[in-house]
């Protein structure tokens, strides 16, 4: 029986991923929060985003955006602000639970698709020592200026032939020019490459992963989920894929 490790830790893996000459490239700039560095990271990308260092499902992020005339909008929950930096970091300090750690990191201008930033999921399930991509969704945030982007565009999990005309379409119709075909592939090549980086330090057999797209076509990658969803694995309407996550998943011990 293969165990399987869930590390919950988003610093843990994103050290492993920035140690990595190429891989560093397509990582956002993450560190630990503090006020100092939450200043920082406003004055170099003007947007920055506050999370917990174990987090799931978008739970507790708060942006944080740089104004003109010295004034910041903070968003959380669906609730935004507008402040003085002073009036901002104490509202950021009293949103933040005191018994977790926190990240901050470089806030990114996502491409749009329909005026909504989008990203995608990447399942990877390893079989007899291979990573496999199986199934992947696009997902479209639900409003223009949403923290999150945690609508599914294509509401089902999709096998690699159905996902890749699903992301290219979103890519296609994306409101930026974007190359789809070259995106989908670098996005697919990318997913691979971190599967097998993050499977070389850490006991994993599957992972979610988070890529998304800005404005200029730059791709990025946002965490892994290490407890991705194990019902929408054993759906895939394609036999041969079906194959490989049936008998994967079979193998797989997960540890906690």
């Amino acid at each position: 029986m293969l165990k399987h490790k869930v590390i919950r830790n988003k610093m843990r893996i994103a050290r492993v991923l920035m140690k990595d000459p190429y891989l560093s490239s397509f990582i956002p700039e993450t560190a630990w929060f503090s006020i100092k560095e939450l200043e920082r990271m406003l004055k170099k990308y003007k947007v920055a985003y506050v999370k917990p260092n174990k987090g799931l499902q978008g739970e507790g992020i708060i942006r944080i955006k740089s104004l003109p005339n010295k004034k910041f909008e903070i968003s959380y929950s669906k609730k935004t602000k507008i402040k003085k930096f002073d009036s901002m970091v104490n509202k950021v300090i009293k949103l933040l639970d005191k018994r977790r750690d926190y990240l901050i990191q470089q806030g990114l201008d996502l491409a749009t698709y329909e005026n909504r930033p989008y990203d995608f999921r990447f399942l990877l399930v390893k079989h007899l020592d291979r990573w496999h991509l199986t199934m992947s969704s696009a997902k479209v945030a639900a409003m223009k200026d949403s923290i999150v982007t945690n609508v599914t565009y294509n509401s089902r999990w999709l096998p690699p032939d159905e996902l890749q005309h699903s992301i290219y379409k979103v890519l296609n119709e994306s409101d930026q020019t974007i190359n789809p075909m070259a995106t989908l592939r670098e996005l697919m090549d990318l997913s691979y490459q971190i599967a097998n980086t993050l499977g070389g330090q850490f006991p994993f057999y599957m992972l979610g992963l988070d890529l998304a797209v800005d404005k200029n076509g730059s791709i990025w990658f946002f965490e892994a989920n290490t407890s991705p969803a194990i019902k929408p694995m054993k759906k895939v309407n394609d036999p041969k894929w079906f194959a490989i996550v049936k008998t994967a998943l079979k193998d797989i011990e997960i540890q906690t």
